[in-house]
């Protein structure tokens, strides 16, 4: 029955788009570039206002910063299986290691926050790329 009603769908493109449209695309986009910024925006200042004592004290000497390092790490995995992801369903062109090397440098410039928000943003971009009316024409036509 699926393959009926894409049949029926995929000869109009205009079902398609209101099937699988991206009408809230921009709306995400602007969430996500808003959470990037004040994100990135946080961190630096704390970077700039907390590094210097931490880095004199030793970095993990305090049991906040124990647990943020956790965090950090939980965050930036959580990219980096974002990433591994849309690689595997063919939704990026570029290697994933590549993307990893981008998350990674944006994990430690900008803050574990910021490269979530930056992440999820690539992450629906992409995918509405991947299932856009010619995405799904394309799928079709290689079966």
């Amino acid at each position: 029955m699926g393959s009926k009603v894409l049949d029926v769908v995929s000869t109009s493109p205009s079902e398609i788009n209101v099937v699988f449209g991206n009408f809230d695309l921009p709306y995400q986009k602007q969430f996500f570039n808003a959470l990037l910024l004040l994100t990135s925006a946080f961190h630096v200042l704390l970077s700039l206002t907390y590094a210097p004592r931490l880095l004199n004290a030793g970095i993990f000497s305090s049991p906040l910063a124990k647990e943020l390092a956790s965090l950090v790490a939980l965050t930036t995995t959580w990219c980096f299986y974002t990433a591994w992801d849309l690689g595997r369903v063919d939704a990026i062109e570029i290697p994933v290691l590549e993307v990893w090397a981008y998350i990674f440098i944006g994990t430690v410039a900008c803050g574990p926050a910021a490269a979530l928000a930056g992440t999820w943003e690539w992450r629906a971009v992409r995918l509405a790329d991947a299932r856009s009316a010619k995405g799904l024409l394309a799928c079709k036509a290689e079966r």
